[in-house]
């Protein structure tokens, strides 16, 4: 992997508000550049507040001046995780300028970059670790600030459960399958980049010293010549670190506004909705039925870490039986990642009812909830 070394930090004004900015140069010549982009009420960026883009932020190669493989919207979001930029897709834009003198062509369209030996097409998944190593550490704050649950719900226990119930099924994958080892998508179909086409318009913050990105003209496809990588699952041997987001923006970050969790296979997390009905639910149904017998204000943070536990529990189990069908010769690809989608988690989060008695029970259980009860 490229080492970085040398950084260039600036901020600068953009219609009277403050973008910030850094350059990371690597030792390939490559300068990764991170652009942080202020979000304001209504969920808007700089950019979008002012009406001058539909799509803000992304993540594109740049090469003599124009953006290739420009990933935004949704894609970004999804994309975001694998370099370690999650819930921050929608205020952090990220550009890899690839020297002048790279061995690259573009297609006939100008839409794609191929290597001028293999053919084989060049995309911004190729620089995942640069871009991971880069991250400054004020970019490193932002994504730990954006995680930062309300209530600090201890998840290492159920991390624990849920690794020896992976174990329990047979996941004995090597540890180098966490560094290479994967299993190839059926198909081979491609990433499905979005190319950002019909937004040509859309202002970049760039180096001063460099060109800015011109416009290009649209083609006919994102996908015409050059030769698609076959895209990867990278293979699990362990089970998913918990992230509780149980604040507004988070969840509308996370895109999990009606669903109950998320699971990230390239990074092996798992963020779980602490605003979804079938846990906000629990906890106002517990706070309803405890609060003529104990002073709420006492327990409440032990009502939402109990119903925590038991839905991380809950729905963790759910990926960690979808990793464990990884092994089957039947199941493809595209069905892994069905059994730990959004919407199954979700339909696995609606049905949890039955956790009630056993948090009812802990709870009952607990010193200090003796202890908080009204004479």
């Amino acid at each position: 992997m490229a080492r970085a070394f040398e950084r260039h930090e600036r901020e600068q004004d953009f219609l009277g508000e403050r973008i910030r900015r850094e350059s990371v140069r690597l030792d390939s010549g490559v300068r990764i550049e991170f652009v942080h982009l202020p979000l304001f009420s209504g969920g808007n960026t700089l950019m979008g507040r002012y009406e001058l883009a539909g799509d803000a932020t992304r993540i594109a190669l740049v090469w003599r001046g124009e953006m290739y493989d420009s990933v935004i919207g949704k894609l970004w979001s999804h994309k975001a995780a694998s370099f370690q930029l999650p819930l921050m897709h929608r205020r952090m834009s990220v550009f890899i300028h690839l020297p002048d003198d790279w061995p690259v062509r573009d297609d006939a369209y100008r839409l794609n970059l191929a290597r001028t030996d293999s053919g084989e097409q060049v995309e911004v998944e190729d620089f995942q670790a640069d871009v991971r190593a880069a991250r400054p550490k004020w970019v490193r704050d932002l994504v730990e600030r954006a995680q930062a649950p309300r209530h600090a719900t201890d998840m290492k226990e159920v991390e624990e459960i849920l690794q020896k119930r992976l174990r329990e099924a047979r996941i004995r994958l090597p540890d180098a399958a966490l560094s290479g080892t994967s299993v190839a998508t059926a198909g081979g179909s491609g990433s499905g980049t979005e190319t950002g086409r019909g937004t040509p318009n859309v202002p970049m913050v760039t180096d001063p010293d460099a060109p800015a990105p011109t416009p290009r003209p649209s083609g006919p496809s994102a996908k015409a010549p050059g030769r698609r990588k076959t895209k990867a699952r990278r293979a699990v041997s362990r089970a998913p670190h918990i992230v509780w987001l149980d604040k507004d923006e988070q969840v509308k970050e996370g895109e999990l506004e009606e669903r109950a969790g998320k699971y990230e296979d390239v990074e092996n997390v798992l963020y779980l909705n602490a605003l979804h009905s079938s846990v906000a639910g629990k906890v106002k149904f517990l706070e309803d039925r405890y609060a003529p017998q104990v002073s709420l204000e006492a327990v409440r943070d032990e009502i939402i870490d109990q119903v925590k536990v038991a839905m991380a529990l809950h729905i963790g189990t759910t990926v960690v039986c979808a990793l464990a069908k990884e092994g089957l010769r039947t199941w493809e690809v595209i069905d892994l990642e069905k059994a730990s989608s959004s919407e199954a988690l979700t339909v696995s989060a609606d049905n949890s009812e039955m956790l009630m008695r056993d948090i009812q029970i802990s709870l009952g259980n607990r010193a200090s909830f003796k202890a908080a009860k009204i004479a």
